[in-house]
């Protein structure tokens, strides 16, 4: 058959690409008689010319059958590699044949229920089962499109919805079959796709030999040994110089490279041929700052001389002169504020800071200047002296070893982009401190200023923290009232899969984020940290200040609308970084909400925007996103106009959860419990702090009725407009057990009281009434609206004193102040306890026929002058009103401007009165306590105090409210046992005595009173002794009890006069030994009666028992 050239070459073609795609190509062979072809014709057949033919479409017809032969290839081989990738199994889930007829017939069911969308959240409690079948079929076909092309991490999320869209189907009713075995499969694909995806993101192991390792901290040597020489400190960079030279000469005697020997030699020799230069052995060829470096790696520089960082040079071991103060709380030089006042630590701040320097065990000491020439390189690798962190239960389920940054990929870094989106929260339970660094990053990315970067060292020329190979880091922490030293070395954690088991970047080769949290949580005790709060974590990480606003839907405190308008205000500004915290949610209400509960969520953004208030949170964990109002699957609020204004694209979040979403106001009130805000403390221009102790023991366990003896400030405000002031409590914490079971509820009160103590809560009422929580810090804000000077008294308070505590106050304000502790100068004080027993108790003098009888104490003030502070206490028990007045006897210059003829303590009140006075001029006065109603017989303890030892001296004129009284009974004449008169002689003898020992020890106190206490402390047992003894008179008489309680009182009165001659450093004195010898010969008589009493007992028993039935 006759067929044409061109006809002949196609299906020449076309054979040919069968033959080499089956691998079947036949060989053909014609043959043609010579000359028989022409020059244009060839052999096409045997003794077959064919005529050349130059149309080449036949080719191109080629070239595209090769074309798509090539991409079917790359298809199959992307299938096979995925397919080894994910573990060499397929996905072959297809969707369920009876939720591909709902789906069907309910796709658009959620799309279009508008309402429902209004609360999303309980939008899907409230569908019916096949709507969320029809839910589950839209979310399984994404998901297995995304499994099949590779995508994981959508995949995973897809799948996880589609399970969870089954589980609410099956709750609903669905009558499915197999429906918890799809609902197995659906969840076991996500966890299989969400460990490879997991394993993808981890840095991968990586094993660099021990000569490149050491090369690295023998360049670092160099480096901080050049630092050191352009600071002309000789005796440092000769040191360092050494140091390298014997590590490159190690390297070189260990390795076989010669390409590496040839760096180490050429390393070592500079650095030797500085130091001899340094030593004055050899004239440098180069000075260090021109000489070739041979490397390129960022240069540390720590200058010897370098203004204060707020810190100074406090010595905490010793007593000595003390410095400049450490800032605490945002020192000011990092925050350009002014230190009002003194400047120094007193003692006593000393004490504190040393106290609360031991944190769980370990000690971590202020920040000093001095610091900043901490020593980084070392020739070996470095290791923490306290060891390795302890681990959290979840870590030792997986834990495998610990490793270096260098053991983890091959270039590690400091940092290498600062963001928000990089950092991951892993299985450690420190989401507010993940959540607070995620914030802090953002604020260093959007305003171009360094806020956590700035905390770690080593660091650059530019004060940027950089890699150390040696493998030793110091991070500098606000807290407990100062900037706080924490060195760690770079021991990370890792899991059987290689995988970090801490917080990590998700750029791989950068480390920044888990070494602060490993230098935080080593603070706190361990990765097994009970969790904090984010105030404390940003307060710790910035020494921004921490404000805590409660929120809640029907809280009528809440300013909804201020609060808002505050935080888009100053969000934008810069000037606060938040935090937003779920309180506790059901498991059913965080499922359908998105939400986790007891979780911090960091803010990222704040919008107000076409009538809407948007906030976009940010979850640590990475994933796990909400499911209301405006997030990714919310149909109905994302208009077009809105997606463009907030460059948000719903469809394409949906296949990526990054834990980032938006949400709108009112849903943040409803479904959230607390926004933490840190404030930067540059918004003011002034500050000062004061570091104290209040021991448990001061005053009342409750601040019901007597605040007195609280820990107070006097504050002082010059505004010449308006100002604001903000007061910051901040309790230290020792012991991690304080941050799971903080029981310890502090406050600040304030009271417009012109800087004067305050002794009673309500008493003026406070100007600001602080709320106590159990937070460590208490931030209270004083509005100052109009100029003028102000005087304010700060009073610290607890809901109950437990313990004791320290703690910091500080104050900041962009107007002058002062503050300064409110001291007890009542230098003297004197306690009698007494009663109101049958006719003393003589009520108010609203019973002027019995108000008499109460008992009567007098108080003589010996001074030359007449300005003495005055201060007299009545406690009783609560469930008495007492009162008292103090009325002028005598006085010295009845002219002087304190003069009264009778002042009384107010009102009467439940168990406890104060009345304090000033510019009293000397004299004699009497105090006459009374309960406001008559014939109320409770204990009375009458306390006053002066502010002059030489000023005062209480007395109790008769040892007992009622001793006179005592002494001169009528009824003890009919006694018959003659015991009564030794009782009396011996009442008698004490009463003089102990009149004569105060009077002694008044005369004698300005030169021995730091005894005074102790002998005050003797004396108050003495009036108690005397109750028991008069009782003990009345018929019928026991002798042995009459002798016990005589002997009990001689005891205490000998107790007294031992105390005194010790104070008033009395060796002999004849009237002493002669009063307690009087009072042995009475003592006497009344031991012989009591042995007379017991042979009599003994008697009566035999007799009795001889008369038993035995």
């Amino acid at each position: 058959m006759a067929i044409s050239s061109t006809e002949y070459a196609f299906l020449f073609l076309l054979e040919y690409l069968f033959g080499t795609i089956t691998g079947k190509n036949a060989v053909y062979a014609y043959y043609c008689e010579w000359d028989q072809c022409e020059t244009d014709q060839y052999c096409c057949g045997d003794n077959l010319c064919c005529d050349y033919v130059y149309s080449l479409w036949y080719f191109w017809v080629g070239i595209v059958f090769v074309v798509i032969l090539l991409s079917a290839c790359g298809g199959l081989f992307r299938y096979c590699y995925y397919n080894y990738r994910t573990g060499g199994h397929q996905s072959n889930y297809t969707l369920v044949p009876n939720l591909q007829a709902a789906y069907e017939n309910k796709l658009h069911t959620r799309v279009n229920d508008a309402e429902a969308q209004v609360n999303y959240p309980y939008y899907e409690q409230r569908m019916n089962s096949s709507a969320k079948e029809a839910e589950a079929v839209e979310l399984a076909s994404y998901a297995v499109n995304f499994d099949v092309t590779g995508n994981l991490e959508p995949a995973v999320y897809f799948y996880q919805e589609a399970a969870n869209a089954l589980t609410q189907a099956q709750n609903l009713g669905s009558k499915l079959p197999n429906l918890e075995s799809k609902i197995q499969e659906y969840t076991d694909r996500c966890q299989f796709l969400k460990d490879a995806v997991f394993r993808k993101n981890q840095p991968v192991a990586v094993s660099l030999s021990e000569e490149q390792k050491m090369l690295s901290r023998a360049r670092f040597l160099f480096l901080q040994a050049l630092d050191e020489d352009e600071q002309d400190n000789v005796n440092e960079a000769i040191e360092l110089y050494t140091e390298c030279v014997e590590v490159c000469l190690q390297i070189r005697g260990s390795t076989t490279d010669t390409g590496l020997q040839t760096k180490v030699s050429k390393l070592a020799e500079q650095a030797l041929e500085r130091a001899e230069a340094l030593k004055g052995l050899k004239t440098p060829v180069t000075s260090p700052t021109s000489s070739t470096q041979p490397i390129s790696s960022p240069r540390t520089s720590h200058p010897r001389i370098i203004p204060p960082l707020g810190i100074g040079n406090i010595n905490l071991g010793t007593q000595q002169s003390i410095a400049q103060k450490p800032i605490s709380s945002g020192s000011s030089s990092h925050f350009n504020l002014k230190v009002i006042g003194n400047d120094s630590y007193t003692s006593e701040e000393i004490d504190v800071l040393r106290c609360t320097s031991f944190i769980n065990g370990r000690e971590y000491v202020p920040f000093l200047l001095v610091d900043l020439k901490e020593r980084f390189a070392y020739p070996m690798p470095f290791s923490d002296r306290d060891g390795k962190l302890v681990l959290s239960p979840k870590q030792k389920n997986i834990f495998s070893k610990w490793v270096r940054p260098e053991e983890i990929c091959p270039n590690p870094k400091m940092i290498e982009v600062i963001d928000c989106f990089s950092i991951k929260q892993t299985v450690v339970s420190d989401c507010s401190f993940i959540a607070s660094l995620a914030i802090s990053a953002q604020y260093e990315k959007r305003f171009k200023k360094k806020l956590v970067t700035r905390i770690i060292y080593p660091q650059n020329r530019n004060g940027e923290p950089i890699l150390n190979p040696c493998g030793k880091y110091m991070v500098k922490f606000h807290i407990n009232g100062v900037l706080r030293k924490v060195v760690i070395d770079d021991y990370l954690p890792i899991g059987s899969h290689d995988e970090l088991l801490c917080s990590y970047s998700n750029n791989r080769n950068e480390f920044w984020i888990s070494l602060l949290e490993k230098a935080y949580l080593k603070v706190m005790g361990g990765y097994d940290f009970p969790g904090s709060n984010s105030n404390i974590d940003l307060h710790a990480l910035t020494g921004w200040i921490p404000e805590r606003i409660a929120i809640h839907p029907n809280d009528r405190d809440l300013d909804k609308e201020r609060v808002f308008q505050m935080i888009l205000k100053k969000f934008h500004q810069g000037h606060v970084l938040i935090t937003i915290a779920t309180g506790e949610l059901t498991d059913g209400d965080a499922e359908r909400a998105g939400l986790v509960s007891t979780h911090a969520y960091a803010l990222l953004d704040v919008r107000e925007i076409r009538n809407h208030r948007l906030f976009m949170l940010k979850n640590p964990w990475s994933h796990l996103r909400w499911k209301g109002n405006f997030s990714e699957y919310d149909f109905v609020h994302w208009t077009p106009d809105l997606k463009r204004d907030l460059s948000f694209d719903p469809k394409s979040a949906q296949m990526f959860d990054n834990g980032v979403f938006w949400i709108d106001y009112e849903s943040i009130i409803r479904f959230f419990d607390v926004i933490y805000m840190n404030w930067n403390p540059s918004i003011f221009q002034y500050t000062y702090c004061i570091h104290q102790t209040w021991k448990a023991g001061l005053g009342p366990v409750k601040d019901i009725y007597n605040i007195g003896e609280n820990p107070q400030y006097s504050l002082e405000v010059n505004v010449q407009s308006q100002a604001t002031l903000w007061i910051l409590l901040t309790r230290h914490i020792t012991d991690r057990e304080d941050f799971a079971k903080n029981r310890e509820y502090i406050t600040v009160l304030v009271y417009k009281n012109n800087g004067k103590r305050v002794y009673y809560p309500h008493d003026p009422p406070p100007y600001i009434d602080g709320t106590r929580i159990n937070s460590p810090h208490y931030l209270c804000k004083i509005p100052l609206t109009e100029g003028g000077t102000y005087k304010y008294t700060l009073v610290i308070s607890q809901y109950e004193k437990m313990k004791t505590i320290h703690y910091t106050l500080r104050a900041y304000s962009t107007c002058n102040f002062s503050l300064s502790r409110i001291a007890n100068t009542f230098r003297t004080q004197e306690e009698i306890t007494g009663e109101w027993k049958g006719n003393s108790a003589g009520g108010c003098k609203n019973h002027p026929a019995t108000y008499n009888n109460n008992p009567l104490y007098q108080l003589q003030i010996n001074s030359a002058s007449d300005n003495t502070e005055l201060l007299i206490e009545l406690k009783a028990p609560k469930e008495y009103q007492v009162g008292f007045d103090i009325v002028t006897v005598t006085v010295n210059n009845a002219n002087s401007s304190g003069y009264f003829s009778t002042k009384s303590s107010g009102a009467y009140r439940s168990g406890f009165v104060i009345l304090a006075l000033e510019n009293v001029p000397a004299g004699t006065y009497n105090i006459i306590p009374s309960t406001f109603e008559p014939r109320r017989e409770p204990d009375v303890h009458l306390i006053s105090g002066s502010d002059d030892r030489q000023d005062v001296e209480l007395d109790d004129v008769r040892l007992h409210p009622n001793i006179e009284r005592i002494l001169d009974d009528d009824r003890w004449i009919d006694d018959a046992t003659g015991l009564i008169p030794h009782c009396l002689a011996i009442l008698k003898m004490c009463h003089q005595l102990t009149e004569r020992l105060v009077a002694m020890t008044m005369s004698s106190v300005p030169q021995t009173h730091h005894r005074l206490w102790e002998m005050i402390e003797v004396a108050k047992k003495i009036s108690p002794r005397v109750d028991d003894v008069v009782r003990s008179m009345y018929p019928p008489l026991d002798a042995r009890l009459l002798e016990a309680r005589s002997t009990a009182l001689i005891l205490s009165v000998t107790h007294l006069t031992l105390v005194t001659r010790s104070v008033c450093n009395i060796i002999t004195c004849d009237w002493i030994e002669d009063s307690l010898a009087e009072m042995s010969t009475h003592l006497k008589v009344l031991r012989d009666a009591s042995e007379n009493s017991d042979d009599c007992s003994k008697s009566d028993v035999i007799i009795h028992n001889n008369g038993s039935i035995i």
